[in-house]
């Protein structure tokens, strides 16, 4: 590891591309992509944080790459969406006076809805309950305590072959039925 530069994060994606997310001396962390069998690099894409941000504040990463190609990350200074193609970023924030918005920024786990997964994500946040985010508005509906989960700490959010969510919690494994 060269003093300065750590790496936070490493996946592939659909293309075989391997992604590493960086934190540099500059205090700007980004994406360097490079083709996962060769090592040849491809690209590189400074992740458009509010402000710089030391390592620690963004030391929690999720990802999700859609049936679309396009990039879904959650960490702890919201959810970003990016069209590589395009190269377009948009950062997705609670606001608390939008009950629309997600209900946190510190974002533990994204999956894809089991029955629209064009649609709609699933998104599990630290102390904020869980929301269904609507790709295309950027509107979420929100789910906390108050409607039967068991704790507002959502770690992992899998999905199962009858529509249902299973979400890893503070006070154990919860099952959401989508459908409902």
């Amino acid at each position: 590891m060269i003093y300065g530069r750590y790496q936070l994060s490493v996946f592939t994606d659909a293309s075989n591309n391997l992604w590493q997310l960086i934190y540099g001396a500059d205090k700007n962390c980004r994406f360097e992509v490079a083709d996962a069998i060769t090592g040849k690099p491809k690209a590189t894409y400074i992740l458009p944080l509010p402000e710089k941000q030391v390592d620690r504040d963004i030391f929690y990463f999720t990802h999700w790459q859609d049936a679309d190609g396009i990039f879904w990350f959650g960490t702890n200074q919201g959810l970003f969406r990016f069209d590589e193609p395009r190269k377009q970023w948009k950062l997705y924030k609670n606001n608390t006076s939008d009950t629309t918005s997600i209900s946190g920024d510190y974002i533990f786990s994204i999956c894809a809805d089991p029955n629209q997964p064009n649609k709609y994500l699933w998104i599990g946040t630290n102390g904020r309950g869980f929301n269904r985010f609507d790709k295309q508005t950027g509107k979420s509906t929100r789910y906390s305590d108050k409607d039967g989960l068991p704790n507002n700490t959502v770690f992992g959010i899998l999905n199962d072959d009858f529509g249902n969510l299973w979400m890893s919690t503070n006070k154990g494994i919860s099952c959401f039925n989508t459908q409902q």
